[in-house]
């Protein structure tokens, strides 16, 4: 079973303990380093997966992961992490290259919930606030925390609000 952690399943647990049985667990975000959140230090930021780098350490997870559950199938997830990762490199050159045409006063991102620190920080933006101050899409901001923000888009002049598909 590939997961992948800091605590993003916490509902899987109770069900494996249910279903009984051995399983293999991959955590893919296993020796990334996590951000705390802005408005709650101790819940860890999940969305790590927007920084291309952290993806490699995802595919070099799953690969030890696959390998040691089929030893057989090494030189296959070898061969085929290595071309995800040439892929992620590429991906990461591509990113870095489209922000170098951004001014570095405007590399300011607000956002509709607390979810692209991680690109920010691997491409120097400055997240100056989200519509939701949480990870999660579902919760709700109040009156204050909405006056701030928009005190916050009108200092370092945000050009636009960045919405994910939630």
């Amino acid at each position: 079973l590939v997961v992948h952690g800091v605590d993003y399943e916490g509902f899987l647990q109770p069900l494996l303990d249910t279903a009984g049985g051995e399983e293999t667990v991959i955590e893919v975000s296993k020796g990334v380093r996590l951000h705390s959140g802005i408005q709650d230090e101790q819940t860890m930021d999940p969305h790590v997966w927007l920084d291309p780098t952290n993806v490699i350490v995802y595919v070099d997870n799953i690969r030890e992961g696959l390998t040691q559950f089929d030893p057989d199938g090494e030189e296959v997830y070898q061969t085929n992490a290595s071309a995800y990762i040439d892929q992620l490199t590429e991906l990461d050159a591509w990113i870095n290259g489209q922000v170098a045409q951004i001014e570095p006063k405007r590399r300011v991102l607000v956002t509709n919930h607390e979810a692209i620190g991680y690109f920010a920080e691997r491409y120097g933006f400055i997240v100056v606030g989200a519509i939701i101050p949480s990870f999660s899409s579902g919760s709700s901001p109040s009156a204050q925390q909405m006056a701030d923000l928009i005190e916050q888009i009108k200092l370092y002049e945000a050009p636009a609000i960045f919405l994910d598909a939630s």
